[in-house]
């Protein structure tokens, strides 16, 4: 064959890919969330997987450091490239609701004057209750995050107030995920930053030493997934925040009322909570009641889940698209490698959190908590 013909094919192939990849494109941009198009998708993933099976995993601690092992330097940089940041599953749309609190009385001025990427948006919640820059002599302010991931969002307040003499810890389940924010800690010379392994059930030692003015979770204090788990995290939290102290939780929320919901609309949150490892999101009403019982009232309350649902609308379309024109091939895919049944996991998880938060069986907020 000639070069020249063996050229004209090969052209032809990539403009057939290109042509079939817009085709698609364009039909999964015609997708409508709604009722029927859940109970297709729940029909689709269930000619894959057990759906009864999935969504009543009971998983552990294990489960969740072997799924972000396989994911977070893999799907996750898929993830990345969606969406123009490392640090959250999540991205919200710009909304005046979204970038306010209710407490106003309660905002620092750090707040109004960092500029905060549309990538980190939920970041606002943690500035607006950092403490004030440390006075000359004084003992430095902490600042902990639970579920630190990659170190993003800590290493972006640290350097953003490197001047403010606030020290900067984490924690964090993975192995994985410490040595990978150790290393940029490393590379951005931040020495005011300390990653830990550990687990918020179980803050290690090195941690416990500190009395923290603030303690933030964004997209990870939903791993905090039993009323066991909660309780323990408390104990933490009530014997090392400062009076006065906050603690902010951004995340996924089950609403108050999960069980008046229809059979379908909770099975789409059931199986968004076990794609992602979770075993049932606590709701609001579940983090005040805890909290009370160990001091903490609640400041603030803001529901974001009209800023979450355009972003998983659109994963929910690529998604779909899959379930719908590859569906024998992400089958293979699934049974093919144990390492590949997290990254099923993951689309299980992409199919279903829009159907949810539609639905109203998901929430996405946060929550902010004074220690008295």
């Amino acid at each position: 064959m000639s070069s020249s013909l063996f050229s004209l094919l090969s052209s032809f192939g990539v403009v057939a890919f290109v042509g079939v990849v817009g085709v698609v494109a364009f039909v999964a941009s015609r997708f409508v969330l709604d009722d029927e198009t859940l109970a297709d998708d729940l029909r689709r993933l269930a000619t894959i997987v057990d759906l009864d099976e999935f969504a009543e995993s009971r998983h552990d601690t294990d489960d969740v450091r072997r799924y972000y092992a396989a994911t977070t330097f893999r799907d996750y940089r898929l993830l990345e490239w969606f969406t123009g940041s490392d640090a959250m599953h999540t991205e919200l749309e710009s909304s005046s609701s979204s970038s306010s609190s209710s407490s106003s009385s309660s905002s620092s001025s750090t707040s109004s004057s960092t500029p905060i990427s549309k990538h980190l948006r939920q970041l606002v919640y943690a500035l607006t209750h950092l403490p004030p820059p440390s006075l000359s002599g004084a003992e430095p302010a902490k600042v902990l995050e639970v579920g630190f991931g990659k170190g993003t969002n800590t290493l972006f307040l640290a350097a953003t107030l490197r001047s403010s003499g606030i020290r900067f810890f984490g924690v964090d389940v993975v192995p994985e995920h410490v040595r990978y924010a150790e290393e940029r800690a490393r590379h951005v010379s931040e020495e005011r930053v300390a990653f830990r392994l550990g687990d918020a059930t179980d803050v290690p030692p090195e941690l416990r030493a500190n009395a923290y003015d603030l303690v933030f979770g964004i997209e990870s204090l939903c791993y905090l997934d039993t009323e066991d788990k909660r309780e323990k995290f408390f104990e933490f939290a009530e014997g090392h925040v400062r009076p006065g102290g906050r603690l902010v939780v951004v995340d996924g929320f089950r609403p108050d009322d999960f069980d008046a919901y229809s059979s379908n609309a909770k099975r789409a949150m059931e199986l968004a909570e076990s794609g992602m490892r979770i075993r049932r999101m606590p709701s609001m009403r579940d983090w005040k009641r805890v909290s009370a019982r160990h001091g903490f009232v609640v400041t603030d309350e803001v529901d974001l889940t009209a800023e979450a649902l355009p972003f998983w609308t659109r994963g929910w379309r690529v998604g779909r698209a899959l379930i719908v024109f590859a569906l024998p091939l992400v089958s293979r895919y699934r049974a093919s490698d144990r390492m590949r049944t997290e990254t099923f996991a993951n689309l299980v998880s992409v199919c279903t959190t829009a159907h949810a938060m539609r639905s109203g069986t998901a929430r996405y907020g946060a929550l902010v908590l004074e220690r008295e």
